[in-house]
Parts: C-alpha cells; structure tokens; sequence
C-alpha cells in the first residue's frame, strides 16, 4: 500500500483515482476564492482504516507536507522528503479508540491556497470541506511555523461525541465531522483569537 503520495505530481483527480483503488473515503478541504474552488488539503480513510492527510504543494513546490496514522497506531509527520520527520505510537484508530488526538494543525492564508492553485471538483471526492476566502482572516499573518494568529487548521481523531483540539479560547468558524468509521475524524478552521 502506498504510504504517501508525491503530491508535487498529484491531481485531486488522481487522488480519487487511487482512493478508488484502496476503497476509501476522500474528502478534500477547498477555498471559494470567487468562483474558483480551490484544494488545499486532502483527507483519506483507506479501506484498511489508515488515515492520510496531504497538503497540496504551492509556492514550497518541494514541502510535500503529509501526515497518517496507520492502522497499526503509528503515526507519521512529514516533509521536505522527511526531514524533520517523526514517528510516535497511539491508540489504533479503530472501532475501541478513545480519546481524541491532533493529527495536523497549521495556519491557511488566501496566499498559500492561490499558490496550490489547484481546482478542486466536487464529484472527484466523497465529501468537501468548503471554506469561504473571508473565513481566512487576510489581515493577520501567520507565524514562522505556520501556525498564527490568523485562521488555522485542525485535523482532529475522536472518539464519537468529542471536540476537536484548539487552542483554548479560540472560535471555530466551520466544521465538518466525518462520521463514516471509528474513530470520527473532525475538520476545524478556527481563529485562536480570544
């Protein structure tokens, strides 16, 4: 089974293709920027309950920024071809898992998602997480490390019935929850403002 995609490479169409092929779920994160809808992020639950999170490439054509959780309870965070990668051990996400655990959080700006540039059609994926440009926050920038004051990301795995992880006191501007197995995986833009 492939583990991580060349995303550098990869059509949201190929995405689904292979989604097809491992008969899994996919759900892309997509920005309404006008009339033009435009992935970001990509989310799959494979046949076999591993869960992959892959971040469109844009203006750092090289990042390939990716994250799973296997099966087995493994979890990689990846990179720039695995530098600064790592591994840990949790709970195995399936129908006995507890708890919740960030799989990614990271910061989106107008910016990054007009450099991936790629357009994202509905009938490719299962399900669209649609996030609105001015849900972006384009007067706030992000840190160094991605994750700022502005509008962030959270791909989140629950237990049925818990919350996503945010930073305390922040708002949640949209959610989606994808209910299609245990453990839900839980999809946050929040604005970490007070």
């Amino acid at each position: 089974m492939l583990f991580a995609m060349d995303v550098n490479r990869t059509t949201v169409n190929e995405f689904a293709t292979l989604r097809r092929d491992r008969g899994g779920h996919l759900c892309a994160i997509a920005v309404r920027d006008g009339a033009a809808l435009r992935a970001f992020m990509l989310v799959e639950r494979s046949k076999a309950g591993d869960i992959y999170v892959n971040v469109l490439p844009g203006h750092l054509q090289d990042s390939n920024i990716h994250s799973s959780y296997h099966r087995s309870g493994q979890v990689h965070h990846k990179s720039f071809g695995g530098v600064g990668g790592f591994v840990r051990r949790y709970p195995k996400p399936d129908a006995n898992f507890e708890g919740v655990r960030s799989l990614l959080t990271m910061g989106i700006d107008l910016k990054d998602v007009r450099a991936v540039d790629t357009p994202c059609v509905e009938s490719e994926v299962d399900t669209l997480f649609e996030i609105q440009s001015g849900d972006l926050r384009p007067d706030v920038p992000k840190t160094h490390e991605g994750v700022g004051m502005g509008a962030t990301l959270s791909v989140t795995i629950a237990e049925p019935g818990q919350a996503a992880i945010i930073n305390q006191g922040s708002k949640v501007v949209r959610e989606l929850v994808l209910k299609d197995a245990v453990p839900w995986i839980l999809l946050t833009l929040f604005d970490p403002r007070p």
